[in-house]
């Protein structure tokens, strides 16, 4: 989901564009072939969907954000537990699901003052980087 603000940029940067290469199809230059009717078309779908968006929001205002952030939270919550889970049980370690909780909530506390993306317990890049560590690796 794109920070309404880079939204904002997308649709300007896409109008500005568009205007830009209509003038010089309508002095008769020569363009690239993205930037010729087809292909102005689509850029104009995208500036349009991007303001639809951002009015989809405005319109929802801090609730729309909250329902958003609320059900992000229940997702990486679940998903965080159940593989701090799964791993402690894999390698017979002592499992504290609220030390764990505490942890994933102090780092997406940071993750949020910095502006930085979430953080969460993903089952896919876990698994990935346990066979990682556990591949036999031949000496250089």
């Amino acid at each position: 989901m794109l920070p309404s603000w880079v939204l904002e940029q997308k649709a300007a940067a896409n109008r500005q564009l568009i205007a830009v290469m209509r003038q010089r199809l309508a002095a008769g230059e020569e363009v690239a072939r993205m930037y010729q009717e087809p292909g102005l078309a689509w850029l104009e779908r995208q500036a349009q969907a991007a303001e639809q968006l951002l009015a989809e929001r405005r319109a929802a205002g801090p609730a729309g954000l909250l329902a958003v952030a609320f059900s992000m939270f229940l997702v990486i919550l679940a998903q965080s537990a159940a593989t701090s889970r799964a791993y402690a049980v894999k390698y017979n370690e002592r499992f504290t699901e609220n030390t764990d909780l505490v942890g994933l909530g102090l780092a997406n506390l940071t993750a949020g003052l910095s502006g930085t993306f979430v953080v969460n317990g993903s089952p896919t890049k876990t698994e990935m980087v346990d066979e990682a560590r556990a591949a036999p690796r031949s000496p250089s």
